[in-house]
Parts: structure tokens; C-alpha cells; sequence
């Protein structure tokens, strides 16, 4: 995903010749399907929890030592492989308006990829998200989303969640969405939930669509786009950005 990541951005295509491509923005945003983010999208909606201000989220754990993650030829940094997480929910949550700021704070590591970062969004409206993401340690990996009546909080691993709390004027209300179980061993949290997504594109090919509606071109050239000045905020340039 970083590598497409970085050919949206480079390429400068136009989102209309993007159609063609048949869901291939939709990989590594499986998140966007999950029953949890379809009740987030349906509680903001609704405006339960009033005018949305504020978004937190974190993303972290110790990568560095992973190549995909260290290796700037191969597009690595935490921004690219984590932080797409973290925007692509405060996007969501924000309507997928456009920031109108993208501001980055954080370290490299020695191979010039970014290590550490928090990124600021500034949405119209007095919106803002607060965006953590690191490969040095593991971070409490949870979002909260808060509006002017109420909050939302997004339990570990928000990404791909499956508990869900809302508190608004009314009290608190705790949600389970379980997962049913693997088959068989799994290599990262909550797996099953790909199957959200998979189900998502099938029906829309069944339609004769190239895109989904909760995850299409423009809202992926949208993340790559604020992914790309958060790593150019942290001074971190391929070569061949460098190059030009």
C-alpha cells in the first residue's frame, strides 16, 4: 500500500482516469466496513453527538526493525504503513472535507524515513484532529471523536475494531460488534473483518460499479495527498522527490 500511496501523489492523475482502476484504492482502508465505523458514520449523521470538533487517534508499535518500515527505497516510514489508519478516519469523520492545514512534528530515523510523527488537520468549521503514529513503541492505539454533546471512543485496535462507546447527554452506551472466529491462525488483529470489505466490493461489482461510496478515488488521492505533505513536513524525500 505505501508504494500506491506514493504513485497517487507522484502520478498526478486526475480522479476520472483513476475509475479505470478498479478498486485498487480501496486496499488497506478495510477499516471503512467495519459494523463499528458504520454505527461512528450513523451516530455523527444523526448529530447525537451534536457539531464534530475534535479527533484523536493513535497508531503505533515497534516496526523499525520490519524492512517495509525502515527501508526509504522501499517507501517506508510509520506515516505510509500506520498513519493512513489515523487519517483516513479523521477524513471520514470530517465529511471527507480537505484540511485546511496539514501540519507534522516528529523525528527521523537514520535511514531518513519518518520514526515518530503527530500531525495536525484543521478542518472548516474549527475542526481538528490530532494524529499520533510511531514505530518505536506501542502506543494506546484507540480514537476518540468528540462533538459539542457528546463523544465517541473507538476501543484498541481501532482500526479494525469491534467495541465501540458512546457518551452523550443521555449517558453511556458500550457496543460489542464480535467477529466471528478464524479457522485458522492469524497474522494481525481482527483479520476476519477483511471480509467487510470483500463483501463491500462484491456487491458494487454485482452493480456494476468501480467504486464504493464509503471509500472512493477522491477520498484516496484525499489521504494520499495529506500523507504526503505530513512525511515533506518531517523532511523526509524520496530521491527522486529530491531530484526534481
Amino acid at each position: 500500500m505505501q508504494r500506491f500511496l506514493l504513485v497517487i501523489t507522484r502520478s498526478n492523475l486526475p480522479t476520472g482516469h483513476m475509475k479505470n482502476w478498479l478498486w485498487t484504492p480501496m486496499l488497506a482502508v478495510w477499516s471503512r466496513f467495519f459494523p463499528v465505523y458504520n454505527k461512528v458514520r450513523e451516530v455523527i449523521s444523526s448529530g447525537r453527538i451534536g457539531d464534530i470538533k475534535c479527533v484523536m487517534a493513535s497508531f503505533g508499535y515497534p516496526l523499525m526493525g520490519v524492512s517495509r518500515v525502515s527501508s526509504k527505497e522501499l517507501g517506508g516510514g510509520t506515516l505510509l504503513d500506520l498513519g493512513i489508519y489515523t487519517v483516513q478516519l479523521a477524513l471520514m469523520v470530517f465529511s471527507g472535507q480537505m484540511p485546511l492545514s496539514v501540519t507534522t512534528k516528529g523525528f527521523l530515523a537514520e535511514s531518513g524515513v519518518d520514526e515518530t510523527s503527530t500531525t495536525t488537520l484543521l478542518f472548516p468549521n474549527n475542526g481538528i484532529a490530532v494524529l499520533t503514529c510511531t514505530g518505536t513503541c506501542t502506543l494506546p492505539n484507540e480514537a476518540d471523536i468528540v462533538g459539542t454533546r457528546g463523544r465517541m471512543r473507538i476501543f484498541f485496535p481501532f482500526w479494525c475494531p469491534t467495541h465501540l462507546q458512546i457518551a452523550d447527554e443521555k449517558g453511556v452506551e458500550n457496543l460489542s460488534f464480535i467477529l466471528p472466529k478464524p479457522g485458522k491462525p492469524l497474522n494481525f488483529d481482527n483479520s476476519t473483518g477483511m471480509r467487510f470489505e470483500a463483501q463491500a466490493v462484491r456487491d458494487c461489482l454485482q452493480q456494476g460499479l468501480k467504486e464504493h461510496p464509503i471509500m472512493n478515488h477522491e477520498e484516496s488521492v484525499k489521504i494520499a495527498s495529506i500523507l504526503e505533505q505530513a512525511r515533506h513536513g518531517l523532511g523526509y524525500y524520496l530521491d527522486t522527490e529530491v531530484a526534481k
